[in-house]
């Protein structure tokens, strides 16, 4: 009986959803003409601009993703499944005053060592690296400039009686960062570290030059599933080629694909068969000047899309910054396979902008009775992978993320599986993925 009002609650609450997204189909579009174009022939449409408005601070988009307390010298992972407690941090960070950032430990991994262990601390950690300026920038303190900018990947917080110390942290070449501070509200700090619901043990693992976040323990997490959105090709049409009143616009199908051009400067491409997008345009031939300025392009181009910006975070981006990867992120972890360049993908050249987009988005959490999965130690997966053959000075990155599948029964929900995802030769595969091919 349980499951059966599950499976009732489910249906009725996809019937609500359906309900709304028909209402909202029919606001977005007012004409099907790029629905109808016929195989590889070419046809001019005249597209009504519409305006599609993003509320959405861009501090929650390039965030931390982890954090990290350190308390009488043991190291937890901690969150809450009720309130984001990093983005109720960075706001307790963004009402303080900040001076220039002062180097004090570069190029010593011992030393460096030290400040990750840190005891009465809390770390906020980046997926990839972050700068200076570009923090300023999220957090409206941009008279905070520096002339040279500086990386770093951690934010650490110590606390010392009822005085804070904050650091920044540079995995790539082991420099820390003090960043002298005023007017930080330590005892919401405190309450907002005393919400938490979740913390599970950790350690920091150092191999060669990298830095892993380690599971100490197996850990349990829940599966999940998800109602999918799809917006129509009209809807991307309309967002990102129609930047005048009565854009021409042609159109034309290849087998799976449908191509839409604004003139020579724009155009998209809909696989309709995978539900993906590449969007290109050729008027942007100046590379961003800096790390902020790249952030800065990268939002205008997601807010432009229209999908939902909701726990889209920065993944990684190359050391040459031509390339950024977006993840969609559950329960604080990343979604892999929700394509084949995560979420989003944005790629810089003198040639163009490009990005590379899934149609199909997390729209409503479904309840679900699938048993949790429990996953081993961060230790036992790398000596499982070191008796399969894999050196462990090749393994670049360790972590634990969610797989997106198609629901076996209903093909407009998701189901997410955590598992763990190892990074090898610049290639991201599952943790049985890697143990597989080693064992080949």
């Amino acid at each position: 009986m349980k499951q059966l009002n599950n499976w009732v609650l489910r249906i009725l609450l996809m019937i609500a959803v359906l309900i709304s997204l028909i209402l909202s189909w029919m606001i977005w579009t007012n004409n099907a003409k790029y629905q109808q174009a016929l195989p590889n022939v070419s046809r001019t449409h005249h597209v009504n601009q519409r305006s599609t408005a993003i509320k959405k601070d861009m501090g929650t988009i390039f965030a931390p993703t982890k954090m990290v307390l350190t308390q009488h010298h043991k190291q937890y992972v901690a969150s809450n499944n009720q309130s984001n407690m990093i983005n109720s941090t960075m706001k307790v960070l963004q009402r303080a005053q900040f001076k220039d950032p002062r180097k004090i430990v570069t190029q010593n991994s011992q030393r460096y060592q030290r400040y990750l262990r840190f005891d009465s601390s809390l770390q906020l950690i980046y997926p990839s690296t972050f700068t200076f300026n570009s923090l300023m920038r999220v957090m409206n303190q941009t008279d905070r400039r520096l002339r040279r900018d500086i990386n770093f990947n951690r934010i650490l917080i110590q606390q010392k009686g009822n005085h804070l110390r904050l650091f920044l942290l540079d995995d790539r070449t082991f420099t820390v960062y003090y960043l002298d501070q005023s007017q930080f509200e330590v005892t919401k700090l405190s309450q907002m570290v005393n919400r938490k619901n979740f913390k599970t043990p950790v350690f920091f693992h150092q191999e060669a030059k990298n830095i892993s976040l380690y599971y100490d323990k197996p850990i349990r997490l829940a599966k999940v599933s998800y109602l999918l959105s799809k917006q129509t090709n009209n809807f991307y049409v309309t967002n990102l080629l129609n930047s005048r009143q009565d854009a021409n616009i042609s159109t034309r199908k290849n087998g799976n694909l449908t191509v839409y051009r604004n003139g020579d400067n724009r155009s998209l491409v809909v696989d309709n068969k995978i539900k993906a997008v590449t969007y290109s345009d050729y008027s942007k031939t100046d590379m961003p000047k800096n790390i902020p300025d790249l952030l800065n392009q990268s939002f205008q181009l997601l807010s432009n899309v229209g999908n939902s910006l909701n726990n889209l975070y920065l993944f990684s981006h190359s050391q040459n910054n031509t390339q950024l990867v977006f993840r969609t992120y559950v329960n604080g972890f990343p979604i892999f396979n929700q394509s084949k360049f995560g979420a989003v993908t944005i790629n810089y050249s003198n040639d163009a902008q490009t990005a590379y987009f899934s149609k199909k988005n997390l729209q409503v959490p479904l309840p679900t009775e699938q048993a949790p999965v429990q996953l081993p130690s961060t230790h036992t997966v790398i000596e499982q992978l070191t008796h399969a053959g894999y050196s462990s000075k090749n393994i670049q990155k360790v972590l634990i993320g969610y797989t997106w599948a198609a629901d076996d029964q209903n093909k407009e929900i998701v189901d997410l599986t955590p598992e763990y995802y190892i990074l090898i030769n610049n290639q991201w595969k599952t943790f049985n993925d890697w143990l597989n091919r080693g064992r080949q």
